[in-house]
């Protein structure tokens, strides 16, 4: 798989100029850009890379996994988005929501917690995609046809009140994004 870059035309909206910036990923799924570093996960891999962007021309190069922490098990991840510290990244193979800490110096994710839980001690269960709107994380959750709403403590990472964030569930059959 390959990682394009495009520019956007203000006017109209589209995307133009797009060129392979980066080459040879295992089936790249999300891309998440964080403090000058382009954040990639792949279904078919169990990492995370992390590829530095360059200021002045744009280019993201030299990928390495960002996960530096060898116990880290990441299955067919799919979504990954920064709070605070932290990166939660949602494994739809593996069924588990992780978190990991980002080296503010080196942009490594360390001390990954995999799977995390609900703050009751209930693991987070076939996770698709993860974001944070205000101090919320909302997942889709494909197993269950929920889009599940949780509090983040943006200082320990933690996750806690998670909740069906969604009334009827037959408006959410599978969602595998938000």
């Amino acid at each position: 798989g390959t990682l394009r870059e495009c520019f956007v035309d203000l006017t109209s909206g589209l995307f133009n100029n797009c060129s392979i910036i980066v080459t040879g990923l295992a089936n790249p799924i999300a891309v998440y850009v964080y403090n000058s570093n382009a954040y990639v996960v792949s279904h078919d891999s169990s990492s995370s890379l992390k590829c530095p962007i360059d200021n002045l021309s744009g280019v993201a190069s030299n990928c390495i996994n960002a996960i530096t922490d060898s116990s880290s098990n990441l299955v067919g991840a799919h979504g990954i988005i920064p709070y605070g510290n932290y990166f939660y990244i949602a494994n739809l193979d593996g069924s588990t929501l992780s978190r990991c800490s980002i080296n503010s110096l080196t942009g490594d994710l360390t001390g990954c917690v995999n799977p995390i839980t609900d703050g009751s001690g209930t693991a987070i269960l076939s996770p698709v995609y993860v974001n944070v709107v205000n101090n919320n994380l909302f997942i889709s959750n494909e197993g269950d046809n929920k889009i599940i709403k949780c509090s983040l403590n943006s200082s320990s990472g933690n996750v806690t009140n998670c909740t069906n964030a969604v009334t009827d569930a037959s408006l959410f059959v599978g969602p595998r994004g938000l």
